[in-house]
């Protein structure tokens, strides 16, 4: 019921992804994305549009704490607007190929609503449809 609530609430391009919440501690953790980078600004401004639109009142009536986050770097890409934002990053990727797991590390070189393009190595770009990634997440490097 939350979920339903805090997503009407949100700005246009800000998707909630999650929804934790802890009764017994009393906290709730919204977690957001957009198709551009949220910043602490951003995560602030929605705590406060949450927080003052009493949608926790009555699940929580004693008050709870309420923390506002994007879903980090090492949290798996799930919606297309989120491989579309990272077009030129690599990725760790776990693909359904001929029915097998295949498991390998590429670059995103497209993404649209329906599929992605990636380079692995010094092959041809391989185009893959959401249905069959089984998982993504983006391969942190530090220079």
């Amino acid at each position: 019921m939350i979920k339903e609530q805090v997503s009407k609430l949100l700005p246009k391009g800000i998707h909630l992804m999650d929804v934790k919440e802890n009764s017994r501690g009393r906290s709730v953790r919204l977690i957001i994305d957009s198709e551009n980078t949220i910043d602490l600004q951003k995560t602030a401004e929605i705590a406060t549009l949450v927080n003052e639109s009493g949608i926790l009142d009555e699940p929580f009536p004693s008050g709870c704490n309420l923390e506002v986050s994007s879903p980090g770097l090492s949290a798996p890409l799930t919606e297309s607007f989120q491989f579309k934002k990272h077009i030129g990053r690599t990725l760790k990727l776990c693909i359904n190929k001929d029915g097998k797991q295949n498991r390998l590390q590429a670059k995103l070189v497209q993404a649209d609503d329906d599929e992605i393009q990636f380079v692995s190595g010094n092959t041809d770009p391989e185009t893959v449809s959401y249905a069959d990634i089984i998982e993504a997440k983006i391969k942190i490097t530090f220079h």
